[in-house]
């Protein structure tokens, strides 16, 4: 049976965590149904994932599969990069020498007979854009980012002895703020 995937509900690129270490995977949610539109709720399915460098067509050099139950509403949610590895290694991909395209296929019995949804290029998130123009963070303690005495708009600073592990902040052109959340209580 030909299965169409009628919806991407969304696709989302994981930038680094506060303390430097990458996630190693981003998201994938789809929904399945199959060439009647019916929902495959509670289906076993296999997808299968490639990373092809350079053009829809081009190398694959990278490829997982994971097996994964479809839910109620027909929903997969998946993390690329964290399945069964068949072809390259996601942690050593050099995301400089894109441009990158993710091609996704299912097998709806469960299987390796491989049916291809589409292909498409992976693009930036508007938080890893920011990376193009963000300035160095530096690692401060409470005392020194008070006494930070012209910090410009959008200036980054990891405070090392704010909060239980340290606490990213940002100056908003009025007050610090945590990227997590919330304005910062000075003294």
């Amino acid at each position: 049976m030909k299965l169409y995937i009628l919806s991407i509900l969304s696709l989302f690129l994981f930038a680094s965590e506060l303390s430097a270490q990458t996630n190693n995977g981003f998201k994938y949610q789809g929904v399945l149904r199959d060439a009647s539109g019916n929902i495959l709720d509670g289906q076993n399915v296999n997808l299968n994932f490639s990373i092809r460098q350079q053009t829809i067509n081009g190398t694959i050099i990278y490829q997982q599969t994971i097996n994964q139950t479809v839910n109620a509403i027909g929903a997969v949610t998946v993390i690329i990069g964290d399945g069964t590895a068949t072809i390259g290694d996601f942690k050593t991909i050099d995301w400089s020498q894109g441009p990158y395209f993710l091609e996704t296929a299912v097998d709806i019995t469960g299987g390796t007979n491989y049916s291809t949804l589409g292909t498409t290029e992976l693009l930036s998130v508007p938080y890893a854009l920011h990376s193009n123009t963000a300035s160095k963070v530096q690692n401060v303690t409470a005392s020194e980012r008070i006494a930070i005495t012209t910090p410009t708009q959008g200036q980054l600073v990891f405070c090392t002895d704010c909060g239980a592990n340290g606490e990213l902040q940002v100056y908003n052109g009025t007050l610090w703020t945590n990227m997590v959340g919330g304005s910062i209580q000075t003294p």
